[in-house]
């Protein structure tokens, strides 16, 4: 991809900063990337790979890479993203488990964020019934954010898998959460929002061609 002309790159659905940044990409750093890579499990997915999950090719800004940990074709199944509050109620809690659980008996990947609350709810809801889970991340993979999810983060990495758009070594940033939300919802064939306002999903998770625009709240 790298070495694909600017016209090409515009063909294939990229935009102009998308394509900027490609073109200027430090390679030092694409040398580092390429060294995390080959540790075991450990994966880079470019935007012309076949294995790139189609579905996220078709939202406005694709990311042009993928960095990944596990079972990369567990992107190309079905999907339902469960989020909502850091902050949830017990009953939030046990209603995004439950749903998580039965939703993965069915065959579905649940594709969630890693953060407090709801997010990891979710995430072990599937684990509890040795379902799918996908934790789409806000740094790089080498990084855990919360640090508290270590655990849960190997845990879905084993079974599952991590992924993110950001390059190993990068931190948590407050703009970058809802650069992963995007690809949260562009994965995914519907999103189910527990303990958070429509409005608050419509502005964090755009609307996405693969969701034909549904968010359901609970």
């Amino acid at each position: 991809m790298f070495a694909e002309s600017r016209e090409t790159l515009i063909k294939l659905g990229l935009r102009t900063q998308t394509i900027d940044a490609i073109k200027k990409a430090d390679w030092d750093s694409v040398e580092q990337d390429l060294l995390w890579r080959e540790q075991k499990d450990n994966h880079i997915l470019l935007f012309t790979d076949t294995d790139y999950p189609s579905q996220l090719k078709e939202i406005p800004d694709p990311p042009p890479i993928l960095f990944a940990r596990g079972d990369v074709d567990l992107m190309q199944f079905p999907q339902l993203a469960i989020v909502g509050s850091r902050n949830p109620s017990s009953s939030g809690l046990q209603m995004a488990t439950d749903f998580a659980s039965s939703l993965a008996t069915t065959g579905f990947t649940i594709t969630s964020g890693l953060a407090l609350g709801i997010d990891a709810a979710s995430h072990r809801g599937a684990l509890a019934v040795q379902g799918k889970t996908i934790a789409v991340t806000g740094t790089g993979l080498d990084r855990v954010y919360p640090a508290t999810h270590k655990e849960l983060a190997t845990e879905i990495a084993n079974t599952g898998v991590l992924v993110s758009e950001f390059p190993p070594g990068t931190s948590a940033k407050a703009n970058h959460f809802p650069r992963r939300n995007r690809i949260i919802s562009g994965l995914c064939v519907g999103l189910l929002v527990v303990e958070a306002a429509k409005e608050c999903a419509r502005n964090n998770f755009l609307k996405q061609p693969s969701l034909n625009n549904e968010i359901s709240p609970l």
